[in-house]
């Protein structure tokens, strides 16, 4: 059967597929970030106006708030918050 199958596929049922491919890895990654929102290390990369990015130990972006400077500088968490496509975390 795949023998006689042809080499693309339609355009309208790959846009399908990665929809619904990119719903489902969006869903699993929420849940594995509410299942692992602990003991966090987050290396952050760049930081503005007191708000820093970077991402943590499993390769999910992150977001610290602090007064200090924390750019280029690795940060340890004992709980984040799961919010939207990252976790957020106060530096105090």
């Amino acid at each position: 059967a795949s023998t006689t199958m042809g080499d693309e596929v339609r355009g309208d049922i790959a846009k399908a597929r990665h929809r619904e491919l990119t719903s489902l890895i969006k869903d699993k990654n929420l849940l594995f970030r509410k299942n692992h929102n602990r003991n966090l290390d987050i290396l952050l990369e760049n930081g503005k106006n007191g708000v820093y990015q970077g991402y943590d130990q499993y390769f999910n972006r992150a977001e610290v708030r602090s007064s200090d400077d924390l750019s280029g500088n690795w940060v340890s968490f004992e709980n984040a918050i799961v919010q939207g496509s990252k976790n957020v975390a106060i530096f105090q």
